[in-house]
């Protein structure tokens, strides 16, 4: 399937593609991008295959997503790519819900008997205001709660990389260093819980 060009333009637009087309059309001979290693660039349009008999290979989308997942993981690459589903979920997603991967849970019949095959699950959420732990839009909540929370996806972000290295033994001075930055205003909150955020 071919991309239509309005569509692609206003993608483009946005997000300023790099040249490197990993899913050409027409193919040339031989050319597989599920083999390169490092694709060129690092802002990617991606028009896989929809379904495996539209892969000259016979892969199915399932793997190419997983390629791009790794071009994203090991090479810090943005990548931009269209697929088909299911118009509830575009009704979910317009409607602002968060979708997070539960992995195949086994769902019971009325038996109690577990499924033998089971499918991916998506978990979503419509939050309510008495549940909006994290903001879905800055613009609708308090400026300060929005700034905690960026704060707090980047120190988390850190924390992982230095959990990585301490399971490793391979903590160094400024790992130290960091986690002291990063208690420092925890502290400062819990002594000062009515006061404006520190800069």
């Amino acid at each position: 399937m071919i991309t239509p060009p309005d569509f692609f333009a206003q993608l483009d637009d946005e997000f300023h593609f790099d040249p490197f087309d990993p899913y050409p059309y027409p193919r040339p001979p031989n050319f597989n991008s599920l083999t390169i290693e490092e694709w060129p660039g690092k802002t990617i349009y991606c028009n896989m295959p929809f379904l495996a008999i539209d892969d000259a290979d016979g892969h199915g989308p399932t793997a190419h997503v997983r390629k791009q997942i790794e071009q994203h993981r090991k090479f810090d690459k943005t990548m931009v790519g269209a697929m088909p589903t299911r118009s509830y979920e575009i009704a979910l997603l317009a409607a602002g819900a968060e979708m997070r991967s539960a992995g195949r849970i086994k769902w019971l019949n009325e038996k109690g008997e577990a499924s033998p095959s089971p499918p991916p699950i998506i978990t979503y959420i419509l939050r309510g205001s008495h549940h909006r732990e994290v903001p879905v839009n800055p613009t609708e909540f308090d400026p300060e709660l929005w700034e905690l929370t960026q704060r707090q996806m980047a120190q988390a972000k850190v924390l992982r990389e230095i959990w990585k290295k301490m399971a490793g033994g391979e903590l160094d001075d400024g790992d130290m260093y960091l986690l002291g930055c990063m208690a420092e205003p925890v502290l400062w909150r819990a002594r000062h819980p009515e006061s404006p955020l520190p800069a």
